[in-house]
C-alpha cells in the first residue's frame, strides 16, 4: 500500500514513509523484490536511531509487549494491530507514550479497515456514548452466514472456513469469542472512559448453535449472529459477547460473510453504523497506513501524543445475571396431558413471561417446543431453565439463545 499509493500518502502526510527494516521469523521465505531489509534480531530495529516509528503486527502479548515498551523507551512512535495486547495492557502503554510525547496508535486492532477507534477518539468525543453493539469477528460471522444460507451444521462450515482461510487451524480464539472479548474491552474503554479488562466481559462461543436454531430464528423474524454489546447506565458498565437472535429490523442482521459492523449510540449524534471489511491483509494495511499518516502529520506539526489514554475511570461491571434480555428456548418433550401447562407454569413461577410458541410434532409421541420470552432478568431465566429440566416429561433441553432487537 505504501508503494502503490506513495504519491497520495506523501501529499497527505507531508512526508515520505519508508519501511527500512522488518523483523521476521523465517529469513528464507520468498518475498517480493521491493521488500525492505529483513532481520531476525529485534535489536536491529529497536536500537536504530534512524528508525522513527515501529509497526507491530505480530500478535500475542509477548514478545510484542516488550518490543513496544522498548520502542517507546527509545523515543519511537508505535502503530500496532494487536487487540489482545491493547485490551490487556493498553492503558499503561498509552500512558507511557503520553508521558514521552509519543504516538501509540491502534486502529487496526479492532475491525481492521473500519475506522471505529478514530470515530470514538475524535468525531464522537463530544458525545456521551450510551451503547455499542457490533459484529466484530469475521470468522464467526462467516460461519453463521454459511449455516443460514446452506443449512449446514457448525462443524461442516467451520472446516470449510478453515480451508478458505477465514478460520485459523486452531479457531478457538474466534469461535469461542476470545477475539471479540478483547475488541469489546478496547471499545468500551474508549466509549465509556473506563478500564474494562477482557476477563470482565461475559463470553459465550458459537459452537452450540445448530441448524434447527437457525431455521427457527428465520421463522420468528430473526437471524443468529455473534454480537458484542457494551452499555453504560447509571455509572455501571454492561459488557458481553455471545450469539444472539437479532431482529430483522436491526441492520446487524443483514451483515453477512466475513464483514464487520458496529452500531454506536451517542446522546447527541444518535444512532451511527460503521460497516466494512473487518479482517484481511488489505483492510489491516488500510488502518495501519492511516495511523502512519497521522503520526507523520503530528510529527510535521509538533503535536505528538495529542490523544493518549482515555480509559482513566474505574466503573463497576454489571454481572450478566443482572442483565435484561429476551430469550429463545427449544426443548424436546414427551406428549403428555398438561405438559405444556407445566412448562408454562415454570416460566410464570420465575417471573418470565412468554411472547411466542412454536410446536413441531416428532416421532414416538414427542414434540419439539420453541418458546420466545418477553424481556426478563437473566437470573430468572436461568432459574426457569433449572425448573424445566426437572419436569418429568422433558426429554432434553435442546438449546437457548438470547434475543436482541
Amino acid at each position: 500500500m505504501l508503494t502503490a499509493n506513495a504519491d497520495i500518502i506523501s501529499a497527505r502526510g507531508g512526508t515520505t514513509i519508508e519501511i527500512t527494516r522488518c523483523l521476521v521469523q523465517d529469513m528464507q521465505k520468498a518475498r517480493p523484490a521491493h521488500a525492505p531489509s529483513i532481520t531476525k534480531r529485534a535489536e536491529d530495529i529497536l536500537a536504530d536511531p534512524d528508525i522513527e516509528v515501529v509497526v507491530e503486527v505480530m500478535g500475542g502479548v509477548e514478545p510484542a509487549w516488550t518490543y513496544i515498551a522498548r520502542a517507546l523507551d527509545s523515543g519511537k512512535h508505535v502503530v500496532t494491530a494487536n487487540k489482545e495486547l491493547m485490551a490487556r495492557h493498553g492503558r499503561e502503554l498509552l500512558k507511557s507514550a503520553e508521558d514521552k510525547g509519543l504516538d501509540l496508535l491502534f486502529e487496526a486492532a479492532v475491525c481492521a479497515g473500519i475506522p471505529v477507534i478514530q470515530s470514538l477518539k475524535n468525531q464522537l468525543s463530544g458525545n456521551r456514548v450510551r451503547s455499542i453493539m457490533g459484529i466484530v469477528n469475521g470468522t464467526t460471522n462467516y460461519i453463521l452466514t454459511r449455516m443460514h444460507a446452506d443449512r449446514a451444521e457448525y462443524n461442516e462450515v467451520l472446516a470449510e472456513a478453515q480451508e478458505k482461510g477465514f478460520a485459523e487451524a486452531d479457531p478457538t480464539a474466534d469461535v469461542e469469542n476470545f477475539d471479540a472479548q478483547s475488541k469489546l474491552a478496547i471499545l468500551c474503554g474508549l466509549a465509556f472512559a473506563c478500564a474494562v479488562r477482557p476477563e470482565d466481559i461475559y463470553r459465550q462461543g458459537i459452537g452450540h448453535i445448530e441448524t434447527t436454531d437457525i431455521e427457527y430464528a428465520e421463522l420468528l423474524g430473526y437471524r443468529v449472529k455473534s454480537v458484542a454489546i457494551g452499555r453504560q447506565e447509571d455509572g455501571k458498565i454492561e459488557a458481553r459477547v455471545h450469539p444472539a437472535m437479532v431482529s430483522l429490523a436491526n441492520p446487524l442482521s443483514k451483515v453477512d460473510g466475513p464483514n464487520n459492523a458496529v452500531l454506536l449510540q451517542g446522546d447527541f449524534v444518535g444512532d451511527l453504523m460503521l460497516f466494512g471489511s473487518g479482517a484481511g491483509k488489505d483492510a489491516t494495511a488500510s488502518a495501519v497506513v492511516g495511523d502512519l499518516i497521522e503520526i507523520a502529520r503530528n510529527r510535521h506539526s509538533g503535536a505528538h501524543g495529542r490523544i493518549g489514554s482515555t480509559n482513566f475511570e474505574e466503573k463497576p461491571i454489571q454481572d450478566v445475571s443482572d442483565s435484561l434480555n429476551r430469550y429463545y428456548l427449544r426443548v424436546t418433550s414427551e406428549d403428555r396431558p398438561r405438559a405444556l401447562g407445566q412448562i408454562a407454569l415454570a416460566f410464570g413461577d420465575n417471573d418470565v413471561s412468554l411472547s411466542a410458541l412454536e410446536m413441531h410434532e416428532l416421532p414416538e409421541s414427542r414434540s419439539e417446543l420453541v418458546f420466545l420470552t418477553h424481556q426478563a432478568c437473566e437470573a430468572n431465566f436461568m432459574a426457569t431453565l433449572d425448573a424445566i429440566r426437572e419436569l418429568p416429561m422433558i426429554e432434553k433441553l435442546d438449546n437457548w439463545i438470547r434475543v436482541v432487537s
